[in-house]
């Protein structure tokens, strides 16, 4: 029950908000949470031009899983790579959807993994990076008829598990739940190693998966935390807070959860029942914006931040009724992918050109999915 408390602790809402700058904290963002989910929202404002991918999935979709897993995807040289975490195959297929192959790595013998939950490309080595959390990152290149293995970065004698990570060439962040060092830095070439100084909180090692993950803007590396909506700048010189929000009375605590002897129920009371918020759930960097999932009473929510001008917004749908959900970065464009059964939460006819339109045809009529493309102002 400790654990799932902790993984609830802390909100994540932003909107009509005020910025104090503080050196031991970063930049404080107050909110007020009334105002903010009062305010319409239309995607025009958002975003400035959105389209759509069909990818040619008639090699894949078949298989229901894709529908649930391919939330672990990413994006480079011209290509999509998803991963299916139930059967563990990588497919790809280029920038216009067209499918190019199926590959399997699973196994024990070289440049295999046992389980694969997280894959990221490299654009500064042209290398896609595969973690099996077991202690090893796997390296990959892609020559149009496979994935060839090229090296595997082996970190188990540094940490006990790997639970995220980042690579830009040699530099590599790892995070996992070994006490001593939950935020390192790993040089691949060299084998240089140091742990980030990073303030722990008393609690965090108790929580289900205090897993930060990663986006990049403007070539800063940044990583959030689940349990207080929190946004650091990390490098291999250390840990420095860049966002921090406060909702004030609907800030989530311990002693606000109700004490049942059922830890399904605590998921169930914050998912359903709850006045507050779960905190980030998910956080995309693109251009100058921030787009963060959040749930609130049994909702998915979005926050979008503008760095630049520091306007914000969180909402649940917009105007056009639309949802709008973290994806991946790359080029300055966010990526989000979608199925025939979710596209029109997401996307609608009215908003698209021509070409997105008939994309938006084949993956109805088709039973298949695709890529929705946001393009920022």
């Amino acid at each position: 029950m400790r654990q799932v408390r902790c993984m609830l602790f802390g909100l994540f809402l932003l909107l009509h908000c005020s910025c104090v700058d503080n050196e031991a904290t970063g930049i404080t963002i107050s909110v007020n949470v009334n105002e903010s989910l009062n305010t319409p929202v239309s995607i025009y404002d958002l975003f400035g031009e959105i389209s759509l991918i069909s990818i040619d999935s008639s090699q894949f979709i078949s298989n229901s899983s894709i529908r649930h897993t391919a939330e672990c995807y990413t994006c480079g040289k011209g290509y999509f790579f998803i991963l299916d975490k139930t059967t563990q195959k990588i497919h790809v297929v280029d920038s216009l959807g067209t499918y190019i192959l199926t590959d399997n790595h699973v196994g024990r013998g070289p440049g295999e993994y046992t389980l694969a939950t997280t894959i990221q490309f490299d654009e500064e080595s042209g290398l896609l990076n595969i973690l099996d959390p077991r202690g090893r990152i796997l390296q990959y290149d892609f020559n149009l008829d496979r994935l060839r293995f090229i090296n595997e970065v082996e970190f188990l004698k540094y940490q006990n598990l790997g639970n995220s990570f980042y690579i830009n060439g040699a530099d590599c962040i790892l995070t996992n739940i070994n006490e001593m060092s939950p935020l390192s830095y790993l040089n691949i070439n060299t084998g240089e190693y140091r742990i980030l100084e990073y303030e722990v909180p008393e609690w965090y090692f108790d929580c289900w998966y205090p897993t930060p993950h990663y986006f990049e803007i403007s070539n800063q590396l940044y990583y959030y935390e689940y349990h207080n909506g929190s946004v650091y700048s990390v490098d291999k010189e250390g840990v420095k807070p860049f966002l921090r929000f406060d909702f004030g009375r609907y800030t989530c605590t311990l002693d606000d959860i109700p004490e049942y002897d059922d830890a399904f129920h605590y998921s169930d009371w914050i998912l359903n029942e709850s006045s507050y918020v779960l905190p980030i759930y998910s956080m995309v960097g693109f251009g100058d914006i921030i787009l963060a999932r959040c749930l609130y009473k049994g909702g998915q929510y979005t926050m979008i931040y503008n760095l630049r001008n520091k306007n914000c917004s969180f909402f649940s749908r917009t105007i056009e009724d639309l949802m709008i959900l973290p994806g991946i970065a790359s080029g300055g464009l966010m990526y989000s992918f979608v199925d025939s059964s979710s596209i029109n939460d997401y996307i609608c006819v009215d908003i698209l050109d021509s070409s997105s339109r008939i994309a938006y045809e084949e993956i109805i009529n088709n039973d298949g999915c695709g890529f929705i493309v946001y393009k920022p102002y």
